[in-house]
């Protein structure tokens, strides 16, 4: 029997789309999904706003085999106009009946605000809509968002780019995949849970919970890894399409009318142009479609330099314990990169991206200003330098992007006085006389601190985030006592099971403590433990440590500390006693980083693909 033309048209369209889906996959997923080394299909969150965009997305996705995905619908309903929670209602019905499980989130805004009046409405309702997207995705344990972002939505963004002037690589477009920067800090969305995913997944195996998995939560595990990916395969796809696949299929949907209205947002009023005005050749769509891929050429030489650059420095090693990355950079960039492609994007910007890829190992600040790293740039690298270096050992100081830079001699060809040898590594290319030393910057007040309240056996209580401002919001404690992972100064994942009678905080390790523990501390220990931090955190750097202390509601010995977690290290004295610091229990784990150079590879896939040996690359309190 003849296949007709109509049905062809639709097998086409979903076998484009099935394939767009797979290249938007993160690797493992595709791995399963080619090896067939799992027996359910891959489980995807696909957010539907209730437009046409994402109801195509829906439909697509529920034609597909469920032996490839198992789609999740999650509807926000944003409460920013009247009549958004029966539009979610109607959104919800209509993906339920397409054979997709559907959920609608609402989002919670301050009271008293009028969220489409805020001047910053488009930003701080992305935001709200990721976070609580990417929080819906780690409670159902997914790890890929699926968005509908389309060739009309890169279009947009790639004229919005070109009027406030960016170019080459710095010409904004939308990715195909990628982590959700609106979720930094939320454990198990933003680069982390990957264990906790596990182990969640291991509880639900087991008869016997508490026994089966405590001992894992024992795991030798060091960096934090995993995250939700955002995964967007409409990028190829035209909004007419899309419209004509739904139209199709006769599947109603929601017209949201501000985004018609081309003063609201910089967004509207590109698409305003776009759909609505005669504009010039270089600004149709076909125009920058070209220069989108134009740009694409230029990011993947660029990515190739970049990665083959920064390789060619060598991690000497990096101490999780305190935070301090030890790194000997190459002397110049220029002669790795060809004249013409010198001309394609600035040096000077170019070496900032190097510098940054290491700052982020041990910055706090969730973003690092590039411009900042440019004047460090000309500090440490040749090319930017006016005179030449002088032939002398001197040290050298300073901060940039929340980071310490402490420049020290060490020669190439003596390197081991300081800092240990390091075997077969490609060293013609490396300063042959300094060693740069990262460490985080003295946080400035207020200081970031954490709050946990006693676990009550008969009701689980909040982890509370708190500053000497009295910011305050609360969090959900896990089972067993352990209060939810929080991210700790930008650097450290930690929770806490709090036994004891007192609120215990986290905060900077601070010169006070020092003091009380010099009178609290027999002479051996004490001697010991600073003979240890001058070892781990010289210098201003013990100042950036975390430290577990009581937080008293009387005037009694406030503020005491029992334990510095990145040390893996309890404090017993006079006053706290070793079966009160039992009573205490900490998990720790360094921030989710990808280092790769000659020598050393960090993957932020976690403890397994850390290169160890007698050099000790990587630090931490499991080596004690």
């Amino acid at each position: 029997m003849a296949i007709s033309s109509s049905v062809r048209r639709k097998a086409t369209q979903l076998s484009k789309f099935r394939n767009r889906l797979f290249e938007t996959f993160p690797g493992d997923a595709q791995g399963n999904v080619v090896k067939k080394t799992r027996n359910v299909a891959v489980a995807v969150a696909v957010a539907v706003s209730g437009g046409v965009d994402s109801i195509a997305l829906a439909l697509l996705c529920a034609r597909l085999d469920r032996s490839f995905i198992y789609p999740v619908a999650l509807i926000v309903d944003h409460k920013a106009r009247e009549g958004s929670t029966q539009e979610a209602m109607k959104t919800k019905s209509r993906v339920e009946k397409l054979g997709l499980r559907a959920y609608v989130l609402t989002l919670d805004w301050a009271a008293g605000v009028i969220p489409d009046q805020l001047p910053d409405f488009e930003t701080q309702a992305r935001k709200m809509r990721y976070q609580i997207l990417g929080g819906a995705c780690r409670e159902l344990g997914i790890n890929i968002l699926l968005t509908a972002h389309h060739r009309d939505d890169q279009a947009e963004s790639t004229i919005m780019s070109v009027a406030a002037g960016r170019s080459g690589p710095s010409l904004r477009t939308i990715k195909a995949k990628g982590s959700i920067p609106e979720c930094w800090g939320m454990h198990g969305v933003y680069e982390s849970g990957v264990y906790d995913g596990a182990f969640r997944r291991m509880i639900l195996k087991s008869a016997t919970k508490s026994s089966f998995v405590r001992p894992n939560l024992k795991e030798r595990v060091i960096f934090e890894a995993g995250s939700v990916r955002v995964a967007r395969p409409f990028l190829n796809f035209e909004k007419d399409q899309l419209i004509r696949i739904v139209k199709k299929a006769k599947v109603g949907w929601e017209e949201d009318e501000t985004n018609k209205q081309a003063w609201r947002t910089e967004r509207n009023a590109a698409r305003n142009l776009l759909r609505h005005f005669s504009l010039p050749i270089a600004l149709r769509e076909t125009s920058l479609a070209e220069l989108r891929s134009r740009r694409r050429l230029v990011q993947i030489s660029f990515n190739n330099l970049f990665h083959a650059i920064k390789h060619r420095c060598e991690v000497i090693s990096l101490d999780v314990r305190s935070g301090i990355l030890k790194i000997r950079m190459i002397r110049a960039i220029s002669p790795y990169i060809d004249r013409p492609l010198q001309e394609l994007f600035s040096l000077r910007r170019f070496a900032a991206h190097i510098i940054e890829s290491f700052v982020r190992v041990v910055t706090s600040f969730e973003t690092v200003n590039l411009e900042s790293l440019q004047i460090a740039a000309e500090t440490i690298f040749s090319d930017f330098r006016s005179t030449p270096q002088k032939d002398s050992n001197q040290s050298i100081s300073f901060t940039a992007g929340g980071v310490q830079f402490h420049r020290i001699y060490s020669s190439l060809e003596n390197p081991e006085q300081m800092l240990g040898e390091i075997p077969q590594s490609p060293r013609s290319a490396l300063d042959p006389d300094f060693v740069w030393i990262l460490s985080r910057q003295s946080p400035n007040d207020p200081p970031p601190c954490l709050s946990v309240s006693p676990t009550s056996p008969a009701k689980l209580r909040d982890i509370q985030i708190v500053t000497y401002t009295k910011t305050q919001d609360f969090f959900e404690l896990d089972n067993w006592g352990w209060s939810a992972w929080q991210l700790w100064d930008g650097r450290y994942w930690i929770r806490i099971k709090n036994g004891t009678c007192h609120s215990l905080l986290v905060r900077p390790f601070k010169p006070s403590d020092m003091v009380r523990l010099r009178s609290t501390s027999t002479r051996k220990d004490l001697q010991q433990f600073e003979a240890y931090l001058r070892e781990v955190a010289p210098g201003k750097v013990r100042w950036t440590l975390p430290a577990i202390s009581r937080n008293s509601d009387n005037n009694i010995d406030p503020d005491l500390v029992v334990a510095l977690p990145s040390l893996g290290r309890r404090i017993q004295s006079e006053v706290f006693s070793r079966e009160m610091t039992r009573d205490i229990e900490f998990q720790i784990r360094y921030k989710s980083v990808a280092l790769k150079s000659s020598t050393t590879i960090l993957a932020d896939d976690g403890f397994t693909n850390i290169r160890w040996g007698k050099d000790k690359t990587v630090q931490s309190w499991l080596d004690e």
